[in-house]
């Protein structure tokens, strides 16, 4: 009866969130944003500095945005956070790092030990400037993931000994080349709609390249540029093209590349449409017979 009467008269029930153990805790944190995170130092003492250890960090601009609608100061709110945020963070394992703005020009600061175990790296809309190839190489010596989403880009290099799977999908940039030099990389994507690296890409990826999918911008990119793309593929199991011109088939620069053994899985999709039919078979035709073991072909929008 007296338990009855203390819940009817609102007595406080026990905190058992706060019971759970740190670990767990960490892990329910690492799927908020970082703002929110932080803010769960309210709660109580338990609480205080559980945010500065979580695995994971995600920072989002329009976490930031005020209602009063001024973009300057909900940005420097942003910028002020996730610097504090990064010095004061002392996660032993850092998972992965997500941050998405609007194409500002966001030079993303490296500080801590975490950062040398970071794995995965997930920027969207961040403005990369020309330090952006050293931070990476010695600010993450162990990176396995790395995503560009909607990033302008004024390095001319992504070198790393350990990134596994890279996704570029560029919404313009201003470096006339790039080299990609990742001998353990496994899967890449790379798309350039709108604008493309005027002295063309390099890829060094080793025997270790499985899979990879290249989007160009079939009226921009130059043929030899893209017949380079095409002769770094040499080891993968499974290639998508899109945009690609049938005349960087037939370039003679391609018989000096290696016979695609490997490649089982081949999908083109709005290549060859802006060269005659001729053309068009002569360079499909080029293309499988350099590739004596392929089982499927896929083309979309061929005709």
């Amino acid at each position: 009866a007296a338990t009855k009467r203390a819940r009817a008269g609102g007595g406080s029930a026990p905190d058992r969130l706060s019971a759970l153990p740190d670990e767990l805790l960490r892990h329910v944190l690492s799927f908020l944003p970082s703002r929110q995170a932080v803010q769960t130092i309210v709660l109580s003492r338990r609480w205080v500095d559980l945010w500065r250890s979580v695995p994971a960090i995600n920072l989002d601009f329009m976490d930031f945005e005020g209602t009063d609608g001024s973009y300057t100061v909900s940005w420097e709110k942003m910028k002020d956070f996730t610097t504090n945020l990064l010095m004061l963070h002392n996660a032993q394992l850092l998972d992965a790092i997500r941050l998405r703005t609007f194409r500002h020009k966001f030079q993303i600061p490296f500080f801590g030990s975490a950062f040398c175990r970071l794995k995965t790296l997930k920027l969207d809309g961040v403005s990369l400037d020309h330090c952006f190839t050293e931070r990476l190489n010695s600010g993450c010596p162990v990176l396995e993931d790395l995503v560009l989403d909607s990033c302008r880009n004024e390095f001319d290099a992504i070198q790393s000994d350990t990134l596994k799977n890279l996704v570029e999908d560029c919404s313009g940039n201003v470096a006339d080349g790039l080299v990609i030099r990742a001998p353990c990389l496994a899967s890449l994507s790379l798309r350039f709609p709108y604008s493309y690296y005027r002295n063309g890409l390099s890829l060094e990826a080793g025997n270790s390249l499985v899979t990879a999918s290249i989007s160009v911008d079939s009226d921009g990119s130059s043929q030899s540029y893209q017949t380079i793309i095409l002769g770094s593929l040499w080891n993968v199991t499974s290639v998508d093209l899109k945009g690609f011109s049938a005349m960087a088939f037939l370039d003679n620069e391609f018989d000096k590349f290696p016979i695609f053994d490997n490649l089982r899985t081949l999908s083109l999709s709005w290549c060859f449409l802006s060269e005659h039919d001729v053309h068009k078979f002569k360079a499909l035709g080029r293309f499988l017979q350099n590739s004596p073991n392929l089982e499927k072909l896929t083309l979309q929008d061929f005709w």
